[in-house]
């Protein structure tokens, strides 16, 4: 089986996004979007609308895409605009007191993620930290040893 890398983030945002306070990362959003789609290796992207707050409540913004590899997505991460607003992620975000809010896994080529299975991933990152079924850019596992969700 042909595997594709699913990945989601969490955070809190520090206010409204109609908030002043949140302007600076608003500003950003469509051109990182963007860029990310444009990517080498971007195969998908929840869109913006998502329904976040139902999944992981009040002022938590979601992010879930899907990625040819490890390598592509740490690529679009650490480089151009992404990186910029990363920099200044604490301007508009505060992850503190999330058990975990970043989660890689393997699914199968062609499958698209929902965010309950994000949220099922960052609970099983939580509580069994970094394995086959749940990882980070750090502590990555490659697909063959993928077990079935």
């Amino acid at each position: 089986m042909d595997f594709q890398l699913a990945q989601v983030n969490i955070t809190r945002m520090r206010a409204p996004l109609s908030d002043p306070v949140m302007w600076g990362f608003v500003r950003r959003a469509a051109a990182v979007n963007v860029q990310a789609e444009a990517a080498p290796g971007f195969v998908w992207r929840i869109p913006d609308d998502s329904g976040t707050e139902a999944v992981f409540g009040p002022l938590v913004m979601a992010n879930l895409s899907v990625w040819e590899s490890v390598e592509a997505l740490r690529a679009y991460l650490y480089g151009g605009l992404h990186l910029d607003a990363m920099r200044l992620r604490k301007n508009w975000f505060d992850s503190s007191g999330l058990a975990a809010h970043v989660a890689l896994w393997w699914v199968p080529r062609g499958h698209l993620p929902t965010l309950d299975e994000g949220r099922a991933r960052l609970d099983l990152l939580a509580t069994e930290g970094p394995g086959p079924r749940a990882f980070t850019l750090d502590r990555p596992h490659p697909p063959d040893r993928t077990p079935t969700p």
